[in-house]
């Protein structure tokens, strides 16, 4: 969550921009932006891609798990259960394989499966970890 604080604080800087003008240009209260520079909260999914297409880089940058801004133009992100059902099947991973090696509980998998909920943040990350790819990648922003 360090990574995540001080890089939107950078960004924040970098970009010339408030944190009330940054809240409403993606959709939350200037006091969500607060928690996350104070690392009192990770974003939500749709959060992290809001503040992500706002400074047009990657989750992955914006979380500091990569190190060089790709200033790219990614791809509107796809529903998060067709997205997961396909890279298992890429990846070759089994739900059972997936529930003992990142520690994801079954029912929530399977809810999301079921478009029933949205993985977190933190969820995601555990994927994007077990798979060996970006977080881009699990959210459909990139191929």
């Amino acid at each position: 969550m360090t990574n995540f604080s001080e890089m939107l604080g950078e960004l924040i800087k970098e970009n010339h921009l408030s944190q009330k003008a940054l809240a409403q240009r993606i959709g939350v209260s200037e006091s969500r932006i607060s928690e996350y520079l104070r690392k009192d909260k990770l974003p939500t999914v749709k959060n992290l891609i809001g503040l992500a297409d706002c400074f047009q880089c990657s989750a992955d940058f914006l979380l500091g798990l990569e190190y060089e801004s790709t200033r790219n133009n990614f791809h509107p992100p796809v529903p998060l259960a067709e997205r997961i059902v396909y890279l298992t099947q890429i990846y070759g991973y089994t739900p059972k394989r997936i529930f003992a090696e990142s520690q994801i509980e079954k029912s929530r998998y399977y809810q999301w499966i079921k478009g029933e909920r949205q993985p977190s943040l933190e969820n995601v990350m555990k994927l994007a970890k077990l798979f060996g790819c970006s977080v881009d990648l699990i959210l459909g922003r990139e191929t």
